[in-house]
């Protein structure tokens, strides 16, 4: 699966939603949402880690500082650094296996 990530952050793919700003292209989520369909046709796993990272992506972008915006969106966009969430931890959260 590396290879597939390699060659999307050689084509700059992870940047399709980030804004100029930021090193990105800031193109419509029409665009992102389709080049999410077309990779689901090589490889239906990847096709589900590419909107993770989006979605990291849009979260730093909506509700991040200023100062983690210039860190993080230009790496996450470049695909220099991969997005992760947490969904839970020790005594708070949910059930994410249930």
């Amino acid at each position: 699966m590396m290879d597939i990530y390699k060659k999307c952050q050689q084509n700059d793919l992870f940047s399709v939603i980030v804004p100029e700003k930021y090193d990105g292209f800031e193109l419509s989520y029409t665009l992102w949402n389709a080049i999410i369909e077309l990779m689901a046709r090589g490889s239906l796993a990847f096709s589900m880690f590419f909107p993770s990272q989006g979605l990291n992506i849009e979260i730093i972008k909506n509700h991040g500082t200023p100062e983690a915006k210039e860190k993080y969106l230009p790496l996450l966009g470049s695909g220099d650094v991969i997005g992760a969430m947490a969904f839970s931890e020790p005594n708070a959260g949910s059930d994410i296996s249930a």
